[in-house]
């Protein structure tokens, strides 16, 4: 009977059916342990069938809260973090759908690597986002410039990982060409979310950019006339010929306006003394005049 049971639901009911049958034949021991216990080598897979679909379906909503988490801390921008988990959403349900279409059913196996996939997924859509919320412009423009900063990168990081499982593509192991079929798929189907879809949809819905820079500019802009009038002192009559004053200069003014008059009188003296050409001699009273030295 068990040799021509191919499916795996049908593997599971048949192996509890065993085991029920058993135990009415046998009865159980006095202390409640059944007293025959069917065994076989293809028990062992065939026992996780009955709760696979199980712990794959709770394994992928754990995995999904902590994305959802990561992506929103990463990029702060609710809008664009939404995109990109429907992106990673999207792309594993691709590789579920393929697994299966590619002969791959859901075990032990298959369900690790679906698991470890989720990761992957998020890393091409979330570099994409990234730069996105990053750039100014249009959402348009957004888009674009996304694409030509970091679209090579991602495009690299897709090539040269499916070249590295390439080799696991002639194991005859299982568990190695469910990897590579896994790792593969979810690398394409990553790979193109977050290079077409994630753009396409942020293009379209992504926001513009533009009026925050532009007003930032112009408080920049407003601060730093601002500032200009506060540093500047025109001196003279205001016209062409105006040269602007440090502000050294303006409390130094300032200081010798508030002075006395003996002593302003005093520091013309110098200063005249200063600008007067240096002859041997030739001295200048508080007036300015030339005083003939004594004999």
């Amino acid at each position: 009977m068990l040799e021509y049971v191919t499916d795996g639901a049908e593997r599971y009911d048949t192996m509890i059916a065993v085991r029920t049958k058993v135990q009415d034949m046998f009865g159980d021991l006095p202390d409640g342990n059944p007293a025959a216990f069917p065994f076989s080598f293809e028990f062992l897979y065939w026992e996780d069938v009955g709760v696979i679909d199980v712990e794959l379906t709770r394994n992928l909503l754990i995995c999904g809260g902590v994305i959802i988490v990561i992506i929103g801390l990463m990029i702060p921008v609710p809008r664009i973090a939404a995109v990109v988990v429907v992106g990673v959403t999207f792309a594993v349900f691709d590789l579920v759908g393929y697994l299966g279409h590619w002969g791959v059913t859901i075990n032990g196996v298959s369900t690790i690597y679906i698991l470890i996939s989720v990761g992957l997924a998020v890393d091409y859509s979330a570099h994409i986002a990234h730069i996105f919320t990053a750039s100014t412009g249009t959402s348009q423009e957004r888009a674009v410039k996304s694409l030509t900063r970091i679209g090579p990168s991602v495009f690299n990081a897709i090539g040269s990982t499916v070249v590295a499982v390439f080799a696991l593509s002639f194991s005859n192991t299982y568990v190695f060409q469910i990897f590579f079929k896994a790792l593969t798929m979810i690398v394409v189907f990553g790979g193109l979310h977050g290079l077409i879809f994630l753009p396409t949809v942020l293009s379209l819905f992504g926001g513009s950019k533009e009026e925050e820079e532009g007003e930032s500019a112009s408080k920049k802009s407003a601060k730093s006339e601002k500032t200009m009038e506060m540093n500047t002192v025109v001196t003279g009559d205001g016209g062409e010929n105006s040269a602007p004053v440090s502000q050294d200069d303006v409390s130094l003014d300032n200081t010798r306006t508030s002075l006395p008059g003996s002593v302003q009188d005093a520091r013309k003296s110098e200063v005249l003394t200063d600008k007067s050409p240096l002859v041997p001699g030739r001295t200048l009273d508080k007036a300015g005049s030339e005083v003939s030295p004594q004999e």
